[in-house]
């Protein structure tokens, strides 16, 4: 097992949102675990917008119980069910929109 963080970029617009997600690998480079991991949405070091969530198992992202609006506080990535390397894509849907992201940078975290 290996702990890391995942930085992707949308496909489309690589400015738009770029995500960041915690994880733990398993022996063949897949999410493991039926826990939460976390991740980030946003560029926190350049404009100071950041959205912070957590990665339930079955795929959904959770943004929080301070979005009154469901569909606000619920996206759904794909990412867990994908091998975790270098410019593997995935999806992430957010209501009604469906958007491609590419891992661009993979860093190991922990000892």
């Amino acid at each position: 097992m290996k702990y890391v963080r995942v930085y992707a970029e949308s496909v489309e617009n690589k400015d738009e949102y770029p995500m960041s997600f915690d994880l733990l690998l398993d022996d063949q480079s897949r999410a493991s675990g039926d826990w939460y991991m976390y991740g980030l949405s946003g560029r926190p070091e350049q404009d100071g917008q950041c959205y912070p969530f957590a990665l339930v198992p079955d795929g959904s992202m959770d943004f929080g119980a301070a979005y009154q609006d469901e569909a606000d506080r619920w996206w759904k990535t794909d990412l867990r069910e994908q091998k975790i390397e270098q410019n593997a894509a995935f999806k992430i849907w957010e209501k009604e929109q469906e958007y491609e992201y590419k891992i661009v940078k993979i860093d190991a975290l922990g000892g």
